[in-house]
């Protein structure tokens, strides 16, 4: 059987490819049984797209080719804790196990102060997904070194501006929370 490694190391391979497009290095995977169904590339600067995550595209995949918005007995595996827009998808499909390498103190669904993927007490949100942290963390960590000595050696960096990331990120959440949320 295929574990949480052999899986890690693919997404490491898909974090790869979105660095080389100029994005943040983070790949994922939604696996049933262990068969991958749907694979995502961090896609936010390539797409100009600032929900293109990684965990997204695979999760809209898998959706699709499961033509269902329930992903009940999946895994996903990402290479750094997802955030929180992309916890509330997670939660939103019913994915059963989420496994990630890198934490995400500032906006991760599991270490940040709002912990989206523990919450319990959210209308319609019926799944609490098994948490298997720090899979791989050594080298997931290391591609995201690699990707800030990138990012500050490059001469200019398109950012929004005046908008901190985290700023960014509780708007993002917010939009899609009330539309998650709704019956």
């Amino acid at each position: 059987m295929l574990d949480d490694e052999y899986f890690m190391r693919r997404c490491l391979k898909l974090g790869r490819r979105a660095m080389a497009n100029g994005d943040a290095p983070v790949g994922s995977l939604v696996v049933f049984d262990g068969r991958v169904v749907a694979e995502g590339v961090e896609s936010v600067r390539l797409k100009s797209d600032v929900t293109a995550h990684a965990e997204i595209e695979a999760i809209r995949l898998a959706c699709e080719k499961q033509q269902s918005l329930d992903l009940t007995g999946a895994t996903l595996y990402t290479t750094v804790e997802p955030c929180w827009m992309c916890s509330c998808a997670i939660r939103r499909t019913n994915i059963g196990r989420v496994a990630f390498g890198s934490k995400n103190e500032e906006v991760g669904g599991v270490s940040s102060e709002f912990a989206v993927l523990r919450y319990t007490n959210v209308p319609n949100w019926d799944t609490v997904p098994l948490i298997e942290q720090d899979v791989l963390r050594g080298e997931c960590d290391a591609l995201l070194r690699d990707f800030q000595t990138r990012k500050l050696n490059r001469p200019s960096i398109k950012t929004f501006v005046g908008t901190s990331s985290i700023a960014l990120h509780i708007q993002v959440w917010t939009a899609l929370t009330a539309t998650l949320l709704l019956p």
